[in-house]
């Protein structure tokens, strides 16, 4: 592989704005299409995120220098979680599914600049994510849309555990897998 994959600490992760230019590259073509409205919410996020205290940012580099993708997220708890899409994600769960997502990975972002896509980046930073991470479990949310990332999860194994909000007019799903017992992702 072309790539080197890098743990990043929050203070050496790249910046909101390298961030922002990843998730546009990302995630506005289609199938996504997402509007710039939602890359400015989730670069945000980011932003906020790296004040977690056991955040992982995971990074893919081109042996040119340039970013190809990125990868972060954190343990999920309950209890830190109060902002209104948290309450709307946990609405939408039976009770087991709450239980099950109680202090599992939530990997957040995970996001392969197109340039780079095809070449094994993502399903490499998600598995180098989930390895950093010390939780046996991990969770993420999705578009219910045929897309190369839904391929990915699907491919190394992740199951539904139910919908979670929407992203704009489309259905999400929460997949969630055991990272204890195989690999996130197949090897490419």
């Amino acid at each position: 592989m072309d790539y080197d994959i890098e743990q990043l600490a929050a203070a050496d992760a790249p910046d909101k704005a390298t961030f922002g230019r990843i998730y546009e590259r990302a995630f506005t073509p289609p199938p996504l299409g997402h509007d710039p409205a939602t890359a400015t919410v989730f670069t945000q996020l980011y932003e906020q995120a790296l004040e977690h205290p056991n955040v992982i940012v995971c990074v893919a580099r081109h042996r040119d220098g340039g970013l190809a993708g990125l990868c972060y997220g954190y343990p999920w708890h309950w209890s830190e979680r109060t902002d209104a899409w948290s309450q709307d994600l946990r609405s939408r769960l039976d009770d087991s599914a709450i239980a099950h997502l109680e202090g599992a990975f939530a990997v957040v972002t995970l996001g392969v600049d197109p340039d780079h896509q095809g070449h094994g980046v993502g399903s490499t930073l998600l598995q180098s994510t989930l390895d950093t991470s010390a939780c046996s479990r991990a969770w993420l949310l999705t578009e219910q849309v045929d897309s190369p990332a839904l391929r990915l999860y699907r491919a190394g194994g992740w199951t539904e555990l139910g919908f979670g909000p929407p992203a704009g007019d489309r259905p999400t799903l929460v997949l969630t897998h055991d990272t204890s017992t195989s690999n996130a992702t197949n090897s490419r």
